[in-house]
This record gives C-alpha cells, sequence and structure tokens, in this order.
C-alpha cells in the first residue's frame, strides 16, 4: 500500500487537492448508492437485503475518502521527534480556511502506523 509520509516533505496544498479529488468521487458514488436505496420498496426480502448491502457499501467507502493514508516513519520520530513534525504543520495550518482545515481532518480518517506498514509490506501479494 502506497503511503505519504507525515513529515517536513508534506505538502499540505498538494494534500488537500487529493483529498478534495477523493472527497468529490467519494459524494458522486454515494449520491449513487442512495439514489437506488430510495428506489427500493422495502417491502420484499430481497429488496430489505440489497438495502442492507447498499448501507454497508457505503459505511465501506469512508476508506475512498483517503486513498493514499498518511503514515508517520519511526525514523522521523526518533530523529526529529513529534513536537518538530508538528512544528512544521503548525506553519501551513494556519494558512488554510475554515473548508481547508475541515478538508484536512479527512487525512486521519486512515493513519497507517509503522507496524502496520511493516505488515502489509511483509506481506505476500
Amino acid at each position: 500500500m502506497t503511503t505519504s509520509s507525515l513529515d517536513e516533505s508534506l505538502d499540505v496544498r498538494k494534500r488537500l487537492t487529493q483529498l478534495a479529488v477523493w472527497q468529490t468521487e467519494w459524494h458522486r458514488i454515494d449520491r449513487l448508492l442512495e439514489q437506488q436505496v430510495s428506489q427500493l420498496d422495502g417491502n420484499k426480502l430481497l429488496e430489505l437485503q440489497q438495502a442492507s448491502h447498499i448501507a454497508n457499501v457505503r459505511r465501506r467507502m469512508e476508506m475512498m475518502l483517503v486513498k493514499t493514508p498518511l503514515s508517520i516513519p519511526e525514523s522521523v520520530l526518533l530523529s526529529r521527534g513529534v513536537r518538530r513534525v508538528r512544528e512544521v504543520f503548525a506553519q501551513q495550518f494556519p494558512r488554510l480556511t475554515q473548508e481547508e482545515r475541515l478538508l484536512w481532518l479527512n487525512s486521519f480518517i486512515f493513519l497507517m502506523t509503522t507496524d502496520c506498514d511493516n505488515s502489509t509490506t511483509k506481506s505476500p501479494r
């Protein structure tokens, strides 16, 4: 799985552009699924099952909001520390609009930890 490193090299503006594209795609698909549910009568067992399946798909789709998760490499934490990483982003964050700040929070829907990242790179594909 490809990740973006949460360190000084991360360009918040570029990340926001990616997040906006992913969010637009998510909204488009979610609207299509919502239309499918609204067309179901709900009086038949098959339609209830379809509605349940669509509801499950919509819940799992949240992961589409972040197609490339952020990761914090252990080496960054050891060499610079959490405080330095925070300082870098604290400088970029005030320049964001309120809408951009809310969009930025989507980055934290899926945050790849070092142990999880290691397990995905070691697993056979």
